[in-house]
């Protein structure tokens, strides 16, 4: 009989070499006899919560994040997602957009929270689901005095401010194109022109983020950090180049 550890080496290392993972491929890629409809019954609610709690585990040992100054938050949210094409026979349970992209397409959100090491939600939706709709339920897992990270795909200024508006704190990279001005003056910030008359590898700056048209406007801490020329030449490249 397959075994837990089989079952979970079977899910995670051996899915690898699948490009669109079946029941047959599974039954094929194991040594111990089993049907199609046998593995099928694998998938239990014991089996996903075996996974969750591995997964769990896996992250405390792989993310270290050793620094006093995490202290000052009650809790530590690392905002994932992800989305993969899937096997073109589950587009009516997962739909892709059709046409050059994929019938069927599975979107993957997920948060960690470091500090009490488990996580806070996982969840599997069809790839036509907006970004919008994942990025406004992020603030719905937030608590005053937690710290989102994301990357992003999660940025949007109304859960930016959202979140301020909650006493929690948030660190992402800053979207190209948005509005900045200065807190004081409300003119508009030449970052460009401040970029280029940095001495030094570090800036940082109080800014008023958003756009006073569009109503949506958070006060934060914007920290510029130059890097080597070979890793700005990578991030100039086209997202699929």
């Amino acid at each position: 009989m397959i075994g837990a550890v089989d079952f979970l080496l079977l899910m995670t290392v051996g899915q690898l070499g699948m490009k669109h993972p079946s029941l047959a491929g599974m039954v094929e890629a194991i040594r111990v006899g089993i049907s199609r409809k046998g593995m099928h019954r694998r998938f239990t609610d014991r089996a996903v919560a075996f996974m969750r709690r591995c997964a769990e585990f896996v992250l405390t040992e792989m993310i270290q994040l050793q620094s006093k100054i995490l202290r000052h938050f009650k809790r530590i949210l690392l905002f994932y997602g992800a989305s993969r094409d899937i096997n073109p026979a589950l587009r009516t349970v997962l739909p892709g957009f059709g046409g050059g992209a994929s019938d069927a397409n599975c979107k993957m959100q997920a948060c960690y929270e470091y500090k009490g090491g488990e996580l806070t939600f996982f969840e599997i939706g069809a790839g036509t689901t907006s970004d919008n709709v994942n990025t406004a339920q992020s603030t719905s897992h937030l608590h005053k005095g937690d710290l989102a990270l994301f990357d992003l795909g999660y940025f949007s200024m109304k859960t930016l401010r959202d979140m301020d508006n909650l006493g929690a704190y948030f660190l992402c990279r800053f979207l190209v194109g948005a509005a900045l001005l200065d807190p004081l003056t409300l003119t508009p910030i030449d970052l460009l022109r401040i970029l280029r008359e940095l001495i030094g590898d570090f800036h940082h700056m109080k800014v008023l983020m958003g756009s006073q048209n569009r109503g949506f406007q958070v006060m934060c801490r914007l920290a510029c950090l130059r890097v080597p020329q070979e890793i700005a030449n990578e991030r100039l490249l086209p997202a699929d180049g």
